[in-house]
């Protein structure tokens, strides 16, 4: 079987040597009987699938496997392929769907598609991935849906128009930005501004330029 050797290090880490993890790899395909064919090594921090596209080492990897150069991934980790559990279910896709397999030296038969073993076990980490989702969003909306009922304005602050009855009627009776905000679901940068296009032009100009501002809550 021939092996496309993959590491990743942080470049935020100038310390992290990708031999490391290379001599590891390396290791792992003698011991396995596989022929390394290359090594690809990618210098990136943080999860790279978050940005939408594979950084250009792992790419040229699953170029190996997609064009029969290659027939299997070597990772040290599933970290240093991505960090989400559902991500990594995406990748594993991508390279099955290039006609590879991918085997991780540290995550033993929990991530080795080499194997009957590791299929079903990936196949179980997906199902529990995908539950897991499941319940975090019932878990959400179910909040979201106690907060409304609750009376929770959910969302962001709404705008003021013109000509608001509702933040006229608290200005005329003496509310400040603050309870002019709190009154009318706005943001109290809002009402300030509200509160400040009521005024006469001249004392409008007048407020910017001697750094008055619009009525202050005590």
């Amino acid at each position: 079987m021939r092996a496309v050797l993959y590491a990743r290090v942080s470049k935020a880490d100038g310390d992290q040597d990708p031999a490391v993890q290379l001599n590891s790899l390396r290791d792992l395909s003698t011991a396995r009987g596989w022929r390394v064919v290359e090594e690809a090594v990618d210098r990136v921090s943080g999860d790279p699938q978050r940005r939408g596209r594979n950084p250009p080492g792992l790419a040229r990897a699953i170029d190996l496997l997609a064009s029969r150069r290659a027939d299997v991934l070597v990772v040290f980790a599933a970290d240093r392929l991505v960090r989400s559990p559902l991500h990594l279910l995406a990748l594993v896709g991508q390279v099955q769907a290039a006609g590879g397999r991918v085997c991780s030296l540290q995550d033993g038969a929990d991530l080795d598609t080499t194997t009957d073993q590791g299929e079903l076990l990936l196949f179980l980490r997906g199902w529990v991935a995908r539950m897991e989702l499941r319940l975090t969003r019932a878990r959400t909306v179910a909040g979201l849906q106690k907060a409304r009922a609750a009376g929770v304005r959910l969302g962001r602050p709404r705008a003021l128009s013109p000509d608001d009855a509702k933040a006229q009627a608290l200005l005329d009776a003496g509310a400040g930005y603050r309870a002019l905000a709190a009154g009318t679901g706005c943001s109290e940068h809002a009402a300030r501004a509200w509160i400040a296009s009521r005024r006469p032009e001249g004392e409008r100009k007048r407020a910017v330029r001697f750094g008055g501002g619009a009525r202050r809550d005590e």
